[in-house]
């Protein structure tokens, strides 16, 4: 798993979610933004662990760019696109991880 990633101008720390966190959750993950750390069950099947770690980045972006509920479609859609040409740029490698986990059998 990657340790840590650029998202904006910060660097969030990526860390295993465990089972019972998981449980209690109801989540495969989380994003806490106010301490920089991205929370991953990292032990289920790969599509679904690289499906939630993009859901947490995005989470992130929208942290780290602002956005507001009120905000409309094209806002969002920019600065979501936006945010993640910055999170790939910044971060060669997770386009590789991203790659392995869904390379399928």
């Amino acid at each position: 798993m990657i340790e840590s990633i650029r998202i904006g101008h910060r660097r969030y720390t990526v860390q295993q979610w465990s089972d019972a966190e998981m449980v209690t959750t109801d989540s495969y993950g989380q994003c806490d933004k106010q301490r920089g750390i991205i929370y991953i069950c990292t032990h289920l099947d790969p599509m679904v662990v690289a499906d939630t770690f993009l859901h947490e980045i995005l989470h992130a972006i929208w942290h780290e760019y602002n956005l507001q509920d009120s905000d409309q479609e094209e806002r969002i859609v920019h600065t979501l696109a936006t945010g993640l040409i910055q999170v790939m740029h910044d971060n060669p490698e997770l386009l590789t991880w991203f790659r392995k986990q869904t390379k399928g059998d």
